[in-house]
């Protein structure tokens, strides 16, 4: 791995996160950057988080080893497609959106005319309401589940390079089916950010917001911290993965209109029973994640 070099391609929060670990484990020949803007140019560099940084692919890119691509679902695709031509022979591509089969399907249709090249998915379950390189974190990955998505015909030695530089970085790595993917992260993390926003419109909106904002506390902050999120990024998770979320929001809603059915008919005892057994999962879950830290 010494002897090859990195390109981070879009140095937002967990792109600069990516770039500047990877350039503090001295793993690589070059840790280098592709970005849009020349601002971002003079940002990478003053941080320090790369050995170089350009805004020309052909440039950049023509003897990268491992290509990561850290930009929105959408601009992956298209990228892809476009910096064919720059892509050193043999070299891999790899991604860190969180949705995989609408990606993946697209970009490994680009690479048909490219057998040379080797695209394997990758979503680290890992990020911050927070957007932007000066919000990085190098240790974000650690001890982070990181979901790779390979096809049977993705070559084994590229998918363990990956897994590998995923392990540096502290992360645990799955192998997961693309579809598979987006239907666990639909429930476990897109949905509960449609949940959160609901919950701040709700109450935020209401006709006595400033005195509902005014008696709110720790249960209103958690529950809605991830309402501060990039409305324009989630627009795009959820357009490029609308049938998990449909499913995982509708089972939601199913559980919120049990409590809320208990309530109206006055069943106090299924009431304690419907939180007792959400506490009880969600104290098995902390068990679990306990033992396997």
């Amino acid at each position: 791995m010494k002897e090859k070099k990195v390109v981070i391609v879009g140095l937002g929060m967990l792109g600069a996160s990516i770039s500047e670990k990877l350039k503090q484990l001295n793993c690589f020949r070059e840790v280098a950057a592709l970005v849009r803007r020349q601002t971002s140019v003079d940002q990478a560099l003053e941080l320090g988080i790369v050995d170089s940084v350009g805004t020309e692919p052909s440039k950049v890119l023509e003897d990268a080893d491992l290509v990561v691509f850290c930009t929105p679902i959408p601009i992956t695709i298209s990228s892809v497609k476009s910096y064919l031509p720059y892509f050193k022979v043999g070299a891999i591509i790899t991604d860190i959106g969180s949705t995989k089969n609408i990606l993946m399907t697209e970009c490994v249709k680009s690479l048909a005319s490219r057998p040379d090249l080797t695209f394997i998915g990758g979503h680290p379950m890992a990020g911050s309401e927070k957007s932007g390189m000066e919000f990085r974190n190098a240790e974000i990955y650690q001890n982070a589940k990181v979901f790779l998505t390979p096809t049977k015909d993705s070559a084994p030695a590229a998918y363990q390079f990956i897994k590998e530089v995923w392990n540096l970085m502290g992360a645990d790595v799955m192998k997961i089916d693309q579809v598979l993917h987006d239907e666990v992260v639909a429930y476990a993390s897109q949905s509960l950010h449609v949940v959160a926003s609901g919950a701040a419109r709700a109450v935020l909106d209401h006709e006595d917001g400033e005195l509902c904002a005014a008696a709110s506390a720790g249960g209103f902050r958690d529950l809605t911290r991830i309402a501060s999120s990039n409305p324009k990024m989630w627009r795009e998770i959820l357009e490029n993965n609308p049938a998990g979320n449909i499913t995982a929001l509708t089972h939601i809603i199913e559980e919120l209109n049990l409590a809320l059915e208990l309530m109206k008919t006055e069943k106090w005892d299924e009431v304690e029973q419907f939180f007792a057994k959400g506490k009880a999962l969600k104290d098995n879950y902390l068990e679990q994640k306990l033992k396997n830290k």
